[in-house]
């Protein structure tokens, strides 16, 4: 694996592609998840490099998008204003629950099995975020805000290639861009994700920020914390 640390978001996608199970998401001494190598068990394939959206892929060429481009948001076909006419999801979320009642709409209409979002967690003093795999419609609104912390998806993408789930995720454009890459080298993962909903991001802050957040803003001691 040969990707600059300072390059990685901590997105997991090398994680969940590596067919020796070489590669685990762990805390850096800065609170980020990086992805640790085990040596050992490393036959240097080289997809993880390959599926990380950090790093430029000879021969990729762009998304071809008809429509618009602007500097502040890129390629776009058409920008709209959407809201969850539920007053429980609208006032839970963190910009209008739009992306929740979708993820409801899918799991009531049978569309996708399951669900891929993310729920935020305290360990041991460290707050993150973890996917995981909803079935339940009525549990989707458990999930709805942001969470601005290390988010891992590892574990859950995992469950869905193991159980060969069609499925709906919220994703982060690095998780998004890696998950194209990957699909590739795991096309039966492409045939599980039915439907990707993307969210704007600005950067991945470490637990340790998070973690301040929290005990200042919230005056809640992590390290106390139970979720």
């Amino acid at each position: 694996m040969n990707v600059p640390s300072v390059s990685c978001s901590g997105c997991g996608i090398c994680v969940v592609v590596c067919p020796r199970e070489a590669l685990k998401l762990s805390f850096s001494a800065q609170g980020h998840l990086k992805p640790a190598l085990n040596k050992n068990l490393c036959v240097d394939c080289g997809l993880c490099v390959r599926v990380c959206p950090f790093v430029d892929v000879p021969g990729e060429g762009e998304v071809v998008v008809s429509g618009f481009t602007t500097g502040l948001i890129g390629k776009y076909v058409k920008v709209g204003l959407a809201w969850s006419t539920d007053e429980r999801v609208r006032f839970k979320s963190a910009s209008g629950g739009a992306a929740t009642s979708i993820l409801k709409y899918l799991l009531e209409e049978r569309i996708v099995d399951a669900v891929l979002a993310p729920r935020i967690w305290v360990k041991r003093g460290i707050v993150f975020g973890r996917y995981e795999v909803v079935y339940d419609p009525k549990e989707v609104v458990n999930y709805a805000g942001s969470i601005y912390a290390p988010v891992d998806i590892t574990k859950a993408l995992k469950e869905v290639l193991k159980e060969r789930l069609h499925i709906a995720l919220v994703g982060l454009p690095c998780q998004i861009r890696g998950l194209h890459r990957s699909f590739h080298y795991l096309p039966h993962l492409k045939d599980n994700i039915k439907i990707v909903l993307g969210l704007y991001c600005f950067n991945m802050p470490s637990s340790k920020a998070a973690g301040y957040a929290v005990k200042t803003l919230l005056k809640v001691n992590p390290r106390r914390s139970h979720v």
